[in-house]
């Protein structure tokens, strides 16, 4: 099993087993990464496919909030240069069908909830986000990349091997190698939609929607199961 950590190595499936817990599924809590699904990630699909990390976002009522721990794939908004908003986009057709059948068995996708998904606006502009949607998958908004994550360090977000074979763009001048990657909510026009930055800020002014070079980095509320396994992390 590949481990996309900061230095790239490969470890072993002893020690990545002792970095995990096994325990009831209510002593989770928010910062806690947890394994859930299956995603071509070092792009060597001769050895199949890899686990997916979350990380938990929030929790409520037996179920958590999940967002992926690296952006899994790299996908535009929408393919065409139109105005497009979250409801009508692409991506959130590919999430909701594509990603949903190929990350996840049928008991999985029994586990994953049916979520209201706001249409939340830019915050800065007025454009119209559109219409809330039910979602299995879907992208955070900005309102929800601010709320849940501490500040622009916590949003910072590597790209696997697939992803940047993909085409998802890393580093910066600074020699950064983290990757942009895609929010749901619309920017200063219904042509672009927004994101987070290299350094994990967000950019309210937005990208062309049909750019091929951001990642994704899917959400999604899972039901608990009565034990879980996971491993305490002490950053999000």
């Amino acid at each position: 099993m590949q481990y996309f950590g900061m230095t790239g190595v490969v470890l072993c499936m002893e020690l990545l087993l002792s970095c995990m817990s096994f325990s009831p599924a209510h002593a989770l809590s928010v910062g806690d990464h947890v394994y859930f699904g299956h995603y071509e990630q070092d792009n060597d699909r001769a050895n199949g496919t890899e686990r997916i990390e979350w990380i938990v976002l929030g929790k409520r009522n037996g179920c958590a909030l999940l967002i992926s721990k690296y952006g899994l794939d790299c996908k535009p908004f929408h393919k065409e240069n139109v105005p497009v908003t979250w409801e009508k986009s692409d991506l959130r057709t590919w999430l909701n069908s594509y990603f949903y059948k190929a990350a996840f068995t049928k008991k999985e996708r029994d586990r994953i909830l049916e979520a209201a998904v706001p249409a939340d606006n830019d915050l800065q502009f007025i454009t119209d986000p559109g219409n809330d949607t039910v979602d299995k998958v879907f992208l955070l908004s900005i309102t929800e990349a601010i709320k849940f994550f501490a500040g622009d360090k916590a949003r910072e977000c590597r790209a696997t091997p697939y992803a940047r074979a993909q085409g998802a763009e890393i580093g910066d001048e600074a020699g950064n190698s983290n990757s942009w990657w895609w929010l749901r909510s619309p920017s200063k026009n219904e042509a672009k939609a927004s994101f987070v930055t290299f350094g994990g800020d967000i950019f309210f002014l937005g990208h062309d929607i049909h750019c091929t070079h951001l990642a994704v980095r899917p959400a999604l509320w899972l039901r608990l199961p009565s034990s879980f396994s996971h491993r305490k992390s002490s950053r999000r």
